[in-house]
């Protein structure tokens, strides 16, 4: 679909009104039986299926012998429980029934609210005869549907609490009126949403157009917020992300029993660009993932935030735990926070997948920045961390795919999607100490250096390369001593 098309399509679907219809089914229900229709004696509850109502006003419209009436009671606050979402309009409401076509001629409804504690007796159907907040009178053969407008103030007080009652009375012999399922008499609410003021929408396609924010979530867009502007917002700028790359942090740094390495990868962003936001959503999952397995330390988590630095010293291999992050390799200074995603997998060694999550921080904080690294081609760069990943298998791969979003220099909003295999490609010499090669100057380089002490030609513990191991390469060890960087 081109842009002109879809701009179309979002403009058709954001001039669509958001109505809604809720329909009220009676909590109680029965029938008046009068010596007169104008002071009933008896009122029966009852769930009957059908009324049979005799004529309860003669021909000059007064009250008649021996007749009935039958009235139903309706919770219509207690239904709602927390009433109309905010900023709804009552758009109309209405009473309808169901009865046998053309058994009439006219009738009388009377609709009444009342405090939570009135139940329909007797002596209260007589009140809301004389007492009505709507009473209609309806002279005419009328079919055997039928639908009654209910004035919308008697519905705003009714939806501010206590009960709805209507009642029916009739000038026709022997009426039937239907008293279940969806034929039971009800009221309906039909209610209208104001459309909420359209913002900036970033679609994949990379244009950006001003619709509102369900409009945008429905066509896979990143909304920026209300009253924003296309103007102001960039979108999936390609001079912000260039991609995505790594760099080889080492080989077998934890103690496993597989061969192992380890790589950081990056979001690579121009001068100035930050990233906020790691995502994955129905048209771009996330996917980091490999043919081998990932090495998960008991001690650590899926995320940066679950690193803490001060069990280094007790659990060394802490460090190269698999995470996910952004911009920190630990839980100092660290704010990410993450949604949507099920890491179980990927802490039981395989992937992670989301078609509706995010790890993320706020344009605010300070770890979204760019820094520089190495990359794998042993240039510098400058990006953002976004994940350590511990790979069981020298040969094994590992994939990253996603959504990421950011700010630039300028502060616009840009979106987006990166993807690379990395294999284990370690283009880094060895750092001055780093005798076995590992990529961490550590006890095992130490211990080379002691065992080796005195004259030797050639040999790896002669850093210096002097023709003996002596007190210079202890010091060099020991300076040296961490990561290689």
């Amino acid at each position: 679909m081109n842009i002109l098309k879809t701009t179309l399509a979002a403009m058709a679907l954001a001039t669509v009104a958001h109505a809604e219809t809720i329909t009220f089914y009676p909590v109680q229900s029965g029938m008046i039986d009068d010596s007169s229709c104008c002071s009933p004696y008896t009122y029966f509850n009852s769930s009957a299926a059908t009324y049979l109502v005799s004529d309860c006003f003669n021909s000059t419209y007064g009250c008649g012998s021996s007749k009935e009436r039958i009235a139903w009671r309706y919770d219509i606050a207690g239904q709602l429980d927390d009433g109309l979402p905010e900023g709804a309009e009552i758009d109309w409401a209405r009473f309808r029934w169901n009865h046998p076509t053309g058994s009439f001629g006219a009738m009388y409804v009377d609709i009444r609210i009342d405090a939570d504690t009135q139940i329909l007796s007797s002596s209260y159907c007589s009140y809301m005869r004389s007492s009505a907040d709507q009473s209609s009178f309806i002279q005419s053969y009328i079919t055997d549907a039928y639908s009654l407008p209910v004035d919308l103030d008697v519905i705003a007080e009714a939806l501010e609490g206590g009960y709805l009652s209507t009642q029916i009375w009739v000038g026709g012999s022997g009426t039937t009126f239907f008293n279940s399922g969806t034929l039971q008499p009800h009221i309906q609410i039909g209610y209208s949403m104001p459309e909420p003021p359209p913002g900036a929408c970033c679609l994949p396609s990379s244009s950006c157009i001003q619709i509102e924010a369900d409009v945008c979530d429905a066509m896979s867009g990143v909304y920026s917020g209300v009253d924003t502007d296309c103007a102001d917002v960039q979108c999936a700028n390609s001079d912000a992300l260039s991609g995505l790359s790594y760099s080889i942090v080492g080989e077998n740094l934890v103690d496993d029993d597989e061969p192992n390495w380890t790589v950081d990868v990056y979001a690579e962003l121009a001068a100035g660009c930050r990233l906020d936001a790691v995502a994955g959503d129905v048209n771009q999952s996330k996917m980091v993932s490999t043919t081998g397995s990932f090495y998960q330390n008991p001690y650590g988590g899926a995320t940066s935030t679950s690193i803490n630095p001060a069990l280094f010293n007790v659990f060394p291999d802490l460090r190269y735990d698999s995470f996910v992050t952004i911009g920190r390799t630990d839980q100092d200074d660290n704010v990410m926070s993450d949604i949507g995603i099920d890491f179980t997998s990927f802490e039981s060694g395989g992937a992670i997948e989301s078609s509706d999550g995010s790890w993320y921080v706020t344009p605010k904080d300070a770890q979204g920045g760019g820094a520089g690294f190495n990359d794998e081609l042993c240039e510098p760069g400058n990006g953002v961390h976004v994940a350590r990943l511990t790979v069981r298998g020298m040969d094994a791969s590992v994939m990253f795919e996603g959504l990421f979003q950011g700010k630039t220099a300028e502060g616009m909003t840009w979106q987006g999607v990166a993807s690379i295999e990395i294999s284990n490609d370690d283009c880094m010499t060895p750092c001055d100490g780093d005798i076995d090669g590992s990529g961490i100057v550590d006890v095992t380089d130490l211990l080379s250096v002691i065992s080796a002490w005195g004259p030797c030609e050639e040999c790896d513990a002669d850093v210096d390369a002097s023709g003996a191991v002596d007190v210079t390469d202890l010091l060099t060890i020991i300076s040296a001593w961490g990561p290689c960087s």
